[in-house]
């Protein structure tokens, strides 16, 4: 979802992820195998947690930017309002 910049999608996604994580926390004891598979699984979920992160980035920075761009208007806003409305 993060490749297709489809935000609101990896939101969800990343809800179902926290969800499992939290039935994992319930399994019985792994044995070996098991164990191995695990440490594979958590390998491959932190190599793409780093690529969400690296791709994620960009648009966090323009979310950023754009909520700056808002919050100076609305200051500016404010202070044209209270010199124009009569008090």
């Amino acid at each position: 979802m993060a490749q297709l910049q489809q935000w609101d999608n990896l939101v969800a996604l990343g809800s179902e992820y926290h969800q499992a994580v939290e039935r994992l926390k319930q399994l019985d004891p792994l044995d070996d195998d098991q164990r191995a598979a695990r440490q594979e699984l958590l390998a491959r979920i932190l190599d793409d947690d780093a690529q969400i992160r690296q791709l994620i980035s960009p648009e966090l920075d323009r979310l950023s930017h754009l909520l700056g761009t808002i919050r100076r208007q609305r200051t500016v806003l404010q202070a044209y309002y209270s010199t124009v409305r009569p008090q």
